[in-house]
């Protein structure tokens, strides 16, 4: 099994925190993903006449993934199947029991920042996903994922 951890970048939109990743490959074609950053749904793109916007956030969130995510040692190819487990920080004030935000949308992000890095050629290559979305216990956010040959 092979470990590689990436290297810190300072988080731009939360406190001081830093966004980490650490990727495992075993030798079965799966991989293993932990990005500790907290996860941000997808903005709807902004269509005006002067082109396409994204909110600054999602913006700053997918600067952050693409520093954060190392490149691909192995790409994979055909059927893919994927599991991401989102571990949103608590807001100070909320009263709901779970992240605000569709879990599409949270989805959406991550795989447009995985698939920038080469883990799969296009991510309609996906034909079994899976996905959860929580509160974090601890103060940082965390994306888990796995992604394996089907």
């Amino acid at each position: 099994m092979q470990t590689m951890p990436v290297a810190t970048t300072p988080m731009a939109m939360q406190e001081s925190s830093k966004a980490e990743c650490e990727v495992t490959w075993d030798g079965s074609s799966k991989c293993s993903l932990s990005l500790w950053l907290n996860p941000v749904p997808a903005s709807r793109p902004r269509v005006t006449r002067w082109g396409t916007y994204y909110s600054k956030t999602y913006k700053n969130w997918m600067a952050i993934a693409d520093d954060s995510i190392p490149t691909a040692t192995y790409q994979f190819e055909g059927l893919v199947k994927v599991h991401v487990d989102f571990y949103v920080v608590k807001p100070k004030t909320s009263k709901l029991s779970r992240p605000r935000g569709d879990i599409d949308n949270y989805l959406k992000a991550i795989l447009d920042a995985v698939t920038k890095k080469g883990y799969w050629l296009d991510d309609d290559e996906i034909v079994h996903l899976t996905a959860t979305k929580q509160f974090s216990s601890s103060k940082d956010g965390l994306i888990e994922m796995t992604i394996s040959d089907l």
